[in-house]
């Protein structure tokens, strides 16, 4: 991701952030409608504090590094949709995914591409349907996938090429959960946003694959853990 997208992306959560705080702490002044969503969907972005120094350490002369830094901590951007309907207790499905790149020193690969992608059934209950400002606690249950792609550049001879692989997949299925805590508000009558903090769980019982099923065994991260901060733009009504 480019600087420009980073700025914009830290732009629209802080400005979300504090008209939620003006919006729970106004006293007489006309606000929009804190009515809750009965059905709707929309594009949703996700920072997840991802450790992978696990995986960087398996990697000899490569290092991920996130999209955006707090204070030492690396954030990965992942980006996605999601869908709901209901009440005080709503149904829907979620996705989202990201994509990163690093440059690999002294091995036989010069660039190294991790992508995580996950989604699944999401629930949510409403916890305050008095209040003005809706206050949600929820969770996706489903499936995900981390994959690795090895690669360098092709250059030299016919017997140079042949002789060593230019690409390396690898991919490692997980079972994913996701609690959260959420809240809403709209923007008019068909659009708001949403904004969501919570915890990513993914473990797998599998090895790392090749494309052909192969196993790569004792392979990195086994268990992910996240902790992730997200907004969505919600379209419904």
């Amino acid at each position: 991701m480019g600087n420009l997208g980073r700025v914009l992306v830290l732009t629209t959560i802080a400005i979300a952030m504090f008209t939620v705080l003006a919006l729970a702490d106004a006293d007489g002044v006309q606000t929009p409608s804190a009515e809750i969503f009965f059905a709707g969907g929309g594009p949703l972005t996700r920072l997840a504090f991802l450790n992978l120094s696990e995986l960087n350490e398996a990697l000899p002369g490569t290092e991920f590094s996130g999209d955006l830094n707090f204070g030492g901590r690396q954030a990965f951007l992942l980006q996605g949709s999601l869908g709901f309907g209901g009440g005080d207790l709503r149904f829907g499905g979620v996705d989202a995914q990201g994509t990163w790149t690093a440059p690999v020193t002294g091995g036989a690969f010069d660039q190294a591409e991790l992508k995580l992608s996950y989604g699944g059934f999401l629930f949510e209950a409403l916890l305050n349907p008095t209040s003005r400002l809706p206050l949600f606690a929820g969770g996706i249950i489903g499936s995900g996938k981390l994959s690795l792609l090895l690669s360098r550049g092709a250059e030299g001879t016919f017997a140079d090429l042949t002789g060593k692989p230019l690409l390396l997949e690898l991919s490692r299925p997980y079972f994913a959960l996701q609690p959260y805590l959420g809240t809403e508000f709209k923007l008019l009558n068909f659009l708001g946003l949403k904004l969501e903090v919570g915890m990513l769980f993914a473990f797998s019982s599998r090895e790392w694959l090749l494309p052909d099923r192969t196993r790569a065994k004792d392979g990195p991260l086994k268990l992910i853990t996240a902790p992730l901060i997200g907004i969505a733009l919600i379209f419904g009504g």
